[in-house]
């Protein structure tokens, strides 16, 4: 077995003799496999085998998804353990669960809850039933843990926060699954604003049960009882009053209210965005090292997360640009993102980076980018990454102007005629990245995404295009592979589009690709 240094810095190990024909496997993004001679396959697969042994289950167990999930609220608000005016739901929950119901569809507001009710799932589902949850910050499939369940066995699989998870049409598959018909029962915590997002991506075809729940805000009392049991113990009764005045039921926001008046902060006067406002710099303050230079560049890098939704610390390009734009150095980002795992505030798995709370995260991008205009969403984000991270910026975008954020609306509006223009005047790999870049944002701006698929459908069928692959021979781009993406962005569009979808389903069906 030898090392190789290639100019790249990656390396690559070369097992076997000298013969002609090899077998690359990646085994990380900074070392390759060389497999030659006769054994080359056998090798292959005893090394793919042991990669997967190491893979880390994306299907977890109640006392993995709880010791997270607690762990994160007892950072940020704290964590009750007696769940409090939840009955009804639960009862109905149990209820759906006993009717063998394909998928239960939870959603209510951010921060009312919803992570809260699935902890107290081992309680509700029926007896002799498996209880998973799905861990959205791991792999890119789910597909190898489906096909280890248990076929004998009854199955409640969940997913939380389910519309920032890209993989639900696996779980869709696995609905209509021979083999596991009538045996999986999938629960799907979202907001409400994404319920019918999620039940698209989902993909459930005519006949299979869906139900939903809505998750309502809890009562004043409610709230009252909440402040009164650990870990927040407040006695005084005006300031409960004053925690489930500005709360308005929300629980996320009367814990953290309450955490602010054990630090000694004042809450009289100050409404939902200032609470998280105050918890977070009080937060940036303990974690700053000065006063307001280190304390910049701490909210400068939050900004940054939350309007790109993920940072792939393995992705150097992408780190030099953050870098660049919170104006910090390598010393100084691994500092940061240190203490801000530490605070809670940052939820590292891996070389990957998310903000915890997507209540906090929505707080920062929002209030920070489009209610104060504290940073400038244009030039801090697009321009900088749009480039980098297309995906990512035009769905939050999208998922902004959902909602109710109108200046966000408007940023997506521009981007999608630019790329309308880009589509036009492109070739094939033009068309097909962009029809990529639209995956997510294709369900929320139906009408805009279908002009741009009628553009290319109605359009001239153009030559094919060479793309290199790292690693690889050349990939042709065809018109065909073009249309393929097209197919899969009507699948989301019909949802609130659904004459005009259908109606360019039907010319694809019937498309006959030019023969040169």
């Amino acid at each position: 077995m030898t090392n190789i240094n290639r100019a790249s810095g990656e390396r690559a190990i070369v097992v076997g003799g000298d013969v002609t024909d090899a077998v690359f496997i990646t085994g990380d993004e900074n070392l390759v496999y060389i497999f030659r001679g006769t054994d080359a396959e056998v090798v292959r697969q005893i090394v793919q085998d042991t990669f997967k042994s190491f893979k880390p289950s994306v299907l977890v167990t109640h006392s993995e998804f709880s010791k997270s999930a607690v762990a994160a609220a007892e950072k940020l608000a704290g964590y009750w353990e007696v769940p409090l005016g939840r009955d009804e739901v639960f009862a109905q929950i149990k209820s759906f669960l006993a009717e063998s119901t394909d998928a239960i569809v939870l959603h209510g507001a951010g921060g009312i809850g919803k992570t809260r009710l699935l902890l107290e799932l081992p309680k509700l589902i029926p007896s002799g039933s498996s209880l998973r949850y799905v861990c959205t910050r791991r792999g890119e499939s789910i597909e190898d843990d489906l096909a280890l369940l248990e076929r004998n066995c009854r199955h409640v699989i969940v997913v939380d926060d389910a519309h920032r998870f890209k993989l639900l049409y696996q779980l869709g598959e696995v609905l209509v699954n021979p083999e596991l018909a009538g045996k999986v029962t999938l629960i799907l915590a979202t907001r409400s604003v994404f319920k019918d997002s999620v039940t698209s991506q989902l993909g459930l075809p005519a006949g299979y049960q869906r139900k939903e729940i809505e998750v309502e805000a809890l009562k004043n009392p409610d709230i009252d009882q909440l402040l009164q049991t650990p870990p927040y113990e407040i006695t005084d009764e005006d300031t409960r009053h004053t925690i489930v005045s500005l709360a308005k039921c929300e629980p996320l926001i009367a814990g953290i209210a309450a955490r602010l008046v054990q630090r000694g902060e004042s809450i009289i006067k100050i409404n939902r965005d200032d609470v998280l406002t105050s918890y977070l710099n009080d937060i940036i303050h303990d974690l700053a090292e000065s006063e307001y230079s280190d304390r910049n560049r701490y909210i400068n890098y939050l900004e940054v997360l939350a309007a790109l939704g993920t940072l792939d610390l393995n992705n150097q390009q992408l780190r030099e640009k953050v870098q660049l734009v919170v104006g910090i150095s390598q010393f100084d980002e691994d500092r940061i993102v240190e203490r801000l795992v530490k605070a809670g505030l940052v939820d590292r798995y891996w070389m990957t980076l998310k903000i915890t709370s997507e209540v906090l995260a929505d707080h920062i991008l929002i209030y920070h980018f489009f209610q104060t205009k504290q940073a400038d969403y244009e030039k801090k984000i697009i321009e900088p990454f749009l480039q980098l991270k297309p995906k990512q910026i035009l769905t939050t975008l999208a998922q902004a102007e959902v909602k109710g954020e109108r200046l966000a609306g408007l940023l997506l509006g521009q981007k999608l005629q630019e790329l309308h223009h880009l589509v036009n005047h492109g070739g094939n790999i033009a068309r097909l990245s962009v029809l990529e870049w639209l995956r997510d944002v294709d369900y929320f701006r139906s009408n805009d995404v279908l002009l741009i698929v009628a553009d290319i459908v109605d359009g001239q069928e153009l030559p094919p295009e060479s793309y290199q692959l790292p690693w690889s021979n050349l990939l042709e781009i065809k018109h065909e592979r073009v249309l393929r993406e097209a197919v899969d962005i009507l699948r989301h569009t019909y949802w609130n589009s659904l004459n005009y979808s259908i109606d360019y389903l039907h010319k694809l069906a019937g498309y006959r690709l030019d023969i040169a």
